[in-house]
């Protein structure tokens, strides 16, 4: 049986504009949330405060990867650095290319294997700002555990989704922050539930980035695009899981990011 935990969060909130919010309309968002529990394959506790459990229905998913150069088919956004490494290549062990793969686990990029979880995503929830901690971050995180042995910095790197698309799920750790363009702010009540995504050509935010390995796990059976790097997907439902959460038997599980920030 699952466990529901609410939280009392006791620390007031300010907005983007320096505005008190109190925490009684901090609650409404985080308690009448219309997420939906979906079923778990082992039991495992879901805390309602700790933004666990809460789906986000019929997004855009579109691929990106470590390594990727900013063009015009990202907005312009490098994902040489990612929002914990100055060089996330260095860390991830080379360019997770998404159309040169290992003829013999395309899961992987070809020529190396991979030092971090090739199962990764960007959701759309900024933690740091180069100022330090972002607005709403403390809040909307502090009730989640640090993941990762060598992470005691951040409460969203490394922590797990589960995205499912048609009738296939799969599970991915956070690595980056996105789809969301420099300088956007975080949609706190698409993030607790309260608002429908909404994707415009103009401005993307509020769907997921999903690494080639993802993008292909979901795809293995389909017809799509010849380059992974061009492959979107509709109607892509995620979550975020407890790790415990997380079935042990999967490509997920060969390879799991335990990594911290570094920040050069």
């Amino acid at each position: 049986m699952l466990l529901y935990i609410i939280r009392i969060l006791d620390i007031p909130l300010e907005t983007q504009n320096n505005k008190s919010i109190s925490r009684r309309d901090f609650l409404k968002f985080a308690i009448a949330s219309p997420f939906v529990l979906t079923e778990n394959p082992v039991e495992c506790e879901i805390k309602v405060g700790a933004l666990y459990g809460i789906k986000h229905d019929d997004v855009r998913a579109t691929t990106f990867w470590a390594g990727e150069e900013a063009s015009e088919d990202n907005m312009g956004i490098s994902n040489i650095p990612s929002a914990w490494y100055s060089n996330w290549p260095a860390h991830f062990g080379g360019i997770d290319n998404p159309e040169n793969r290992d003829p013999k686990n395309s899961y992987f990029p070809e020529g190396f294997t991979p030092k971090e979880n090739p199962f990764y995503v960007a959701i759309p929830i900024q933690e740091f700002t180069e100022t330090g901690e972002a607005p709403y971050a403390h809040e909307l995180l502090s009730d989640m555990p640090y993941v990762g042995k060598d992470n005691a910095v951040s409460r969203l790197k490394n922590q797990w989704v589960k995205i499912s698309y048609n009738d296939k799920k799969v599970y991915a750790q956070v690595a980056d922050i996105g789809p969301i363009p420099d300088g956007a702010e975080t949609d706190v009540g698409y993030i607790l539930g309260q608002k429908p995504y909404v994707y415009t050509e103009e401005l993307e935010i509020g769907g997921i980035d999903m690494s080639p390995a993802v993008t292909i796990y979901l795809t293995e059976d389909e017809e799509r695009p010849p380059l992974i790097s061009q492959t979107s997907l509709e109607g892509v439902s995620w979550e975020l899981v407890p790790p415990e959460c997380v079935p042990e038997e999967g490509p997920w599980n060969e390879i799991v990011t335990e990594s911290g920030p570094h920040w050069e």
